[in-house]
């Protein structure tokens, strides 16, 4: 394929000046080689991210709670292992392995996880800049170790 050839399908659309400042080349990961960090006692996050999105994968240790809160950010999560007592909006559900649950930006909402804890792969859009900025600070340390 010539370099300066589009590598998109003609099916996708050709990005336009709101594409400006997006990545432009793929993003590869490895869950093993992302930074950890813990926005709070107890939970373990690792992301990986695009221009318009994030995925974290969330460890929760055993009964710990999410207090309850809410952000600008539509989220989108599934149980991969355990189990977790999720509350949306003043509706509590038990969820666990393959269950989902979607949060429209604003909604409160919280979680405690199973007596094993659980295992949370969570997307959000746009990504968080929160947790960019631990994820960058938890490179950072790693870098310097």
């Amino acid at each position: 394929m010539p370099a300066n050839r589009d590598p998109r399908p003609s099916s996708v659309p050709t990005p336009t000046a709101s594409d400006a400042g997006l990545p432009t080349a793929p993003t590869w990961a490895s869950r093993d080689a992302l930074p950890a960090f813990s926005p709070a006692p107890g939970v373990t996050v690792q992301v990986v991210a695009g221009g318009r999105l994030m995925t974290a994968w969330v460890r929760i240790e055993p009964d710990t709670a999410l207090a309850l809160h809410h952000h600008p950010h539509e989220q989108l999560g599934v149980v991969l292992e355990g189990a977790i007592a999720v509350t949306i909006a003043g509706e509590t559900r038990p969820l666990t392995v393959g269950h989902a649950y979607a949060v429209p930006p604003g909604l409160v909402h919280g979680g405690v996880a199973g007596p094993h804890g659980c295992l949370v792969l969570e997307s959000f859009t746009p990504p968080r800049e929160d947790y960019l900025a631990l994820a960058a600070a938890a490179a950072g340390q790693a870098g310097n170790a």
